[in-house]
C-alpha cells in the first residue's frame, strides 16, 4: 500500500499506541480493501499460503464491523490526548504547575468523554468510517434466549432487558463503577487541622518541615505521606523510555554476553553522555590503578 505503513505496537514505548492506532483510524477502508486482495490472489499457494488467505478474510471481517470501529475511533481519540499529555510530561522544562495544569485538562476530556454528549461525538465520527467501509453504522442486535426465572408473586414486574444494540453497547464499553479505593474524608480533616496551624502560606517542603517541627506526624500522617509523595514524584517519564531506547546502541549483537554490571554502567554513560564527556579519563585510569596495585610501595 502507496503512502501508508501499518506500525506494530512496541511494549516500551509509549507514543508507539497512538502511532498504531492512527492508520486504522484514517485508512481503515484501505486497509480492507488490502486484506481483500490478499484473500483473493491465486498466486498465494500451498498450505502457508492457504493460511494467509485465511486469516487475511477473517481480519477483513473483523474490521468492517461496527463494533470494531467505535472503540477504534474511542481509543484514538483518549490515546491523542494522552499523548500530548505524555510528550508535555518529558519536557525537560516541564515545571509542577505547567504538569498540573497539563494533567486537569486531561481529566477533564476524559470525563467529558464519559457523558452521553461524548458518546455521540464518538458515534459521529465512527459513522464517517463507517460510510468509508460502505458498511450500516448500526449495531448487530445479538439474539440471547431469555432464561426464564420463577416467581412467587404475580404483581412482581418483570425485568425488561435492554433492546437497543447501541445503548448495550455503551453501558459494556463507556461506563464504570463509581466506587474509590481510598476514602478522602481522613484526609480532609487532617489538611483542615494542618492549615489551621500555618501562620503563613507555605510550599510543600516547608510544611513538611514544620509538621515534623511540631511533632504532628502520628496526628497527620495522611498528609505527610501525601506530601512525601508529593515532593518526590517526578515530573518528567522520560528517563525509563530513554533507557529503553539505548538498549540496542549499547547491547549489540556482538556483545550478548555482555554482564549486567557492565551493562549498567555503559547504560548510565550513553544516558548521561553530557556528563560523560566532560570526565578526565586519564585521571580516572591512574586512580583505579592506584586502588588496584597489589605492589606495595618501600
Amino acid at each position: 500500500m502507496k503512502d501508508l505503513t501499518i506500525k506494530p505496537l512496541s511494549e516500551t514505548k509509549w507514543e508507539s499506541r497512538i502511532d498504531a492506532l492512527k492508520p486504522l483510524r484514517y485508512h481503515l477502508a484501505d486497509i480492507y480493501d488490502a486484506l481483500l486482495e490478499i484473500y483473493e490472489d491465486t498466486n498465494l499457494k500451498g498450505s502457508s499460503g492457504s493460511s494467509t488467505q485465511v486469516e487475511a478474510k477473517d481480519l477483513a471481517d473483523a474490521v468492517s464491523k461496527y463494533e470494531f470501529v467505535v472503540p477504534l475511533v474511542t481509543w484514538y481519540n483518549i490515546l491523542f490526548e494522552v499523548n500530548i499529555t505524555s510528550k508535555h510530561l518529558q519536557d525537560k522544562d516541564a515545571d509542577l504547575n505547567s504538569a498540573t495544569k497539563q494533567l486537569e485538562a486531561t481529566k477533564s476530556y476524559l470525563l467529558s468523554c464519559r457523558c452521553d454528549d461524548g458518546f455521540q461525538k464518538v458515534l459521529v465520527d465512527a459513522t464517517e468510517v463507517a460510510q468509508d467501509l460502505e458498511i450500516e453504522p448500526q449495531f448487530e442486535k445479538k439474539q440471547l434466549r431469555k432464561r426464564g426465572k420463577k416467581r412467587l408473586f404475580d404483581y412482581e414486574a418483570h425485568e425488561e432487558s435492554l433492546e437497543d444494540p447501541s445503548q448495550t453497547f455503551k453501558i459494556f464499553f463507556m461506563t464504570a463503577n463509581g466506587h474509590h479505593d481510598i476514602d478522602a474524608r481522613d484526609l480532609c480533616s487532617e489538611l483542615k487541622a494542618v492549615s489551621r496551624r500555618l501562620t503563613k502560606p507555605m510550599l510543600p517542603q516547608a510544611a513538611l518541615c514544620f509538621i515534623f517541627e511540631q511533632k504532628l506526624q502520628d496526628s497527620v500522617p495522611n498528609v505527610m505521606i501525601a506530601l512525601r509523595i508529593l515532593l518526590t514524584l517526578p515530573v518528567s517519564v522520560a528517563s525509563g523510555e530513554r533507557s529503553f531506547s539505548k538498549l540496542k546502541l549499547i547491547k549489540t549483537y556482538l556483545r550478548s554476553t555482555m554482564l549486567q554490571q557492565r551493562f549498567d554502567g555503559l547504560a548510565t554513560i550513553s544516558i548521561e553522555n553530557e556528563e560523560a564527556s566532560n570526565l578526565d579519563l586519564a585521571k580516572l585510569v591512574e586512580k583505579f590503578a592506584r586502588l588496584k596495585a597489589r605492589k606495595v610501595e618501600m
